[in-house]
């Protein structure tokens, strides 16, 4: 009868754990990537179909689309910015440059806020919505980027679908 060293044992119980990991990341990216696909499936049914949400489903939660906006001003037009910024007394935010983090909170907010506005007001929505060729349909975030596109900030706007967890079964 052979006798196994304990390294030999361990070396091929390591062998057989590194299988099995590796397994498991591969059904893991194939997971990852499935579900990439369902997420991409959803959000263009949703956007598709104008829903904002699938409603609540029993056992699962509910899924709605998210919308995120990531304002920042390119270079070029900084200076532009810059003369919007002192133009509105929000100048204190300015030194000889601004900060990227301080920039991109300051844009956010203020987008935010524009947006906010919109929404509570229907004159300047319409006024707007019209001034900027819009389509009827756009959102008051729509509208905000536009307006602060013309000094300086690009947007890039992005719609997620976000879960809420588990629904009541």
């Amino acid at each position: 009868m052979e006798t196994v060293s304990r390294e030999v044992e361990l070396g091929r119980q390591l062998w057989e754990l590194e299988k099995s990991r590796k397994a498991i990341e591969k059904q893991a990216a194939d997971l990852k990537a499935e579900y990439k696909t369902k997420i991409e499936l959803l959000e263009s049914i949703l956007i598709e179909e104008g829903k904002s949400s699938t409603g609540h489903i029993d056992g699962v939660g509910e899924f709605s689309l998210k919308r995120q906006s990531f304002p920042d001003v390119a270079n070029d037009r900084l200076p532009m910015f810059i003369e919007y910024l002192k133009k509105i007394g929000h100048q204190a935010i300015v030194k000889e440059t601004i900060e990227a983090n301080t920039l991109k909170t300051y844009l956010r907010a203020e987008l935010e806020a524009f947006a906010t506005k919109l929404e509570d007001d229907e004159e300047l929505f319409d006024k707007l919505l019209l001034e900027y060729g819009l389509p009827d349909d756009a959102a008051a975030e729509e509208i905000a980027a536009k307006h602060f596109e013309l000094v300086g900030v690009k947007t890039f706007q992005q719609v997620k679908v976000s879960h809420t967890g588990k629904g009541k079964a």
